[in-house]
């Protein structure tokens, strides 16, 4: 059994209006990656305003890298899911 390489995670840390994100994106070892953008409070649900507050600048970020890095339907690519709040 061959070794591989293991997977890479690389984070970007981001503030806006008091609160902090992370859009982050892993590859794997056959060189697949999977995007996400993570807010969390630890040990509760975020507040819905909070959600509210955050995910259009999610939106941007994901926006700005599909334009500056000609990344066509990047956007698409990135995981969503939402515990315990509403994400439309």
């Amino acid at each position: 059994m061959a070794l591989k390489m293991p997977n890479q995670i690389h984070r970007i840390f981001y503030q806006y209006s008091g609160l902090n994100g992370n859009f982050y994106f892993l590859v794997n070892y056959k060189g697949e990656a999977e995007f996400r953008h993570t807010y969390i409070d630890i040990n509760r649900t975020p507040p819905q305003r909070d959600i509210d507050t955050i995910r259009p600048v999610m939106f941007e970020i994901e926006n700005e890298i599909e334009k500056q890095c000609g990344l066509v339907g990047f956007s698409a690519q990135v995981i969503e899911e939402c515990m315990g709040v509403e994400c439309d």
